[in-house]
């Protein structure tokens, strides 16, 4: 997977295949983007306990998706032989757990990113402006209309905005921007209401970099989620951590916390510059990846 760009059309073809070989899976959008692309989301096991993975809020952390999509083929093969999975047997996790896993949120950000806009596109001139007259997206974090999904979540929004003007940031733009309101933007809203709708236990959102664990909101730790912190920083070597103030508030796993008092989790995979390089990506993985098949196990 790491030697495959994870743009839309690439992504969509990988999981066209898993969904033709293996039987146990199902393959479904959350919903569409601001430029009608599927947000995929894919799901697998059969327990009564409900997990969530997501990648790709932001549009320079496509390794996240790499990372995702190689775990979920090693799962899937793992299933289909009933064979171990990084040294743990693929059945305890298929019947502990039904695994659901929204490999790149941002799908709009991360084409953009990843293979530029062309003229005839009707968005052209409105995206580039935002991109301070460039079409050049080597920086570009944001979805379509130039808001940061990862704080366009209703977790102490009105606050991030107050940091975000403090930054001159008032219109949407590559990075930081938070939205006219909480889940104005088609993909976190897609996202909620599939939280809404599946009442997950626990939820991770893979970011990167910086090797960190963020498992609090504002100071607030639900019911069991230090201990699933400790469990994955002793499966990583990863570092629990505090988030810098401008990235406190509005973000995914924030707004799980505060809406269903449960473990929600923000993990920062791999070390260097986002995009993280493929080696870099791939140490992320093989860091990771016990973890990854873990949780569903533990959970």
């Amino acid at each position: 997977m790491f030697d495959i760009k994870p743009d839309y059309k690439n992504v969509k073809e990988i999981l066209s295949d898993f969904e033709k070989q293996y039987d146990f899976i199902e393959i479904f959008p959350i919903g569409k983007s601001f430029m009608q692309r599927n947000i995929y989301c894919a799901k697998i096991g059969v327990g009564e306990k409900k997990l969530l993975y997501v990648g790709g809020h932001h549009a320079l952390e496509w390794g996240c998706t790499q990372i995702l999509l190689q775990f979920f083929n090693d799962y899937c093969r793992a299933v289909s032989q009933k064979k171990t999975v990084y040294g743990y047997k693929s059945t305890l996790a298929y019947n502990n757990c039904t695994l659901y896993i929204v490999f790149c949120l941002n799908v709009d950000g991360t084409e953009l990113h990843l293979n530029g806009i062309s003229l005839d596109n009707p968005m052209y001139q409105r995206i580039v402006s935002m991109n301070n007259g460039s079409e050049n997206f080597e920086n570009w974090q944001a979805n379509a209309r130039g808001v940061d999904l990862n704080h366009n979540y209703n977790a102490k929004w009105s606050k991030g905005k107050l940091l975000e003007q403090k930054n001159n940031i008032f219109f949407g733009c590559a990075t930081r921007y938070g939205g006219e309101f909480p889940e104005s933007e088609a993909e976190s809203s897609a996202l909620c209401a599939l939280t809404r709708k599946l009442n997950f236990d626990s939820v991770v959102a893979f970011h990167s970099q910086g090797e960190e664990i963020y498992y609090d909101f504002n100071g607030y730790t639900p019911p069991n989620a230090l201990e699933i912190a400790k469990i994955i920083k002793k499966l990583t070597g990863y570092t629990l951590s505090v988030p810098e103030p401008i990235a406190s508030y509005g973000g995914f796993k924030d707004w799980f916390i505060e809406e269903f008092n449960r473990p929600g989790f923000t993990i920062e995979c791999g070390l260097g510059k986002n995009p993280l390089t493929k080696e870099q990506t791939k140490n992320a993985f093989f860091r990771l990846k016990e973890m990854m098949i873990f949780l569903p196990i533990f959970i």
